[in-house]
C-alpha cells in the first residue's frame, strides 16, 4: 500500500502562511507515526509557472521538519511525487533540490521520485517517447510514473462528463508509458 501527502489538486491554493503550517504540521506528524509496510510520500504543486515557488516552500518546510524531528531520517520508500511534468527540466530542477535538501540536512538515504504523467507532450513529442527523458532527468531517483487521467483528457479536449480511467486516450497512454519504460 501506499499513502500520499497531496499538496498539489486535492489541497489547493492556500495563502501561504496556511500551506507552511500545514507543511510543518504533515512533517511532524509523519515524524511521530510509523507505518510498517507503507510506502509513504509527499506530492508538491508543479514546478512550472506560477506554483513553482510554493512547491519548492512546502517541500523544504516539510523536509526540513521531518529531518530535524527525526534526527535526519525519512520513512523507508519516502518519496515525493512531481505532478504535471511537461518536460525534464522540470524533473531535473526537483532532482537538484532534493540534492541540496538532502546534503544540508544530513538525509543519507537518497529521496525517490514518482512522476505524474498527465500532459500529452509528457508522454509523445516531435522527438518520439518523452517518458525515457523524464525517468533519466530524475538521475537514479525515479522509481514511478503514473498517468494523470483527468487532466490528460482535458487537455486533449474530452469533456468533464467523459473524462474517465476507461477512456481510450488512456488506453493508450498507459500503453505508451509501459513501452517506454520497459525495462528501465
Amino acid at each position: 500500500e501506499a499513502m500520499c501527502i497531496d499538496f498539489e489538486d486535492g489541497y489547493g491554493p492556500r495563502p501561504d502562511a496556511e500551506e507552511d503550517a500545514e507543511a510543518v504540521r504533515a512533517a511532524t506528524e509523519l515524524a511521530q507515526t510509523r507505518v510498517p509496510e507503507t510506502a509513504i510520500g509527499i506530492r508538491i504543486k508543479a514546478l512550472a509557472g506560477v506554483t513553482a515557488g510554493r512547491a519548492i516552500r512546502t517541500l523544504d518546510l516539510f523536509l526540513t521538519t521531518l529531518s530535524r524531528t527525526t534526527g535526519g531520517s525519512i520513512p523507508d520508500g519516502f518519496s515525493v511525487t512531481l505532478p504535471k511534468v511537461t518536460g525534464p527540466e522540470h524533473v531535473a530542477v526537483l532532482a537538484d533540490i532534493l540534492d541540496q535538501l538532502e546534503r544540508s540536512l544530513g538525509i543519507t538515504v537518497p529521496i525517490d521520485v514518482e512522476l505524474m504523467i498527465e500532459s500529452p507532450r509528457a508522454i509523445v513529442t516531435t522527438e518520439g517517447l518523452a517518458v525515457p527523458r523524464l525517468i533519466e532527468a530524475a538521475r537514479g531517483r525515479a522509481v514511478a510514473v503514473h498517468l494523470g487521467a483527468y487532466d490528460l483528457t482535458s487537455e486533449l479536449g474530452v469533456t468533464a462528463g467523459d473524462q474517465r480511467l476507461d477512456h481510450p486516450y488512456c488506453d493508450l497512454a498507459r500503453m505508451l508509458l509501459q513501452l517506454s519504460t520497459a525495462g528501465a
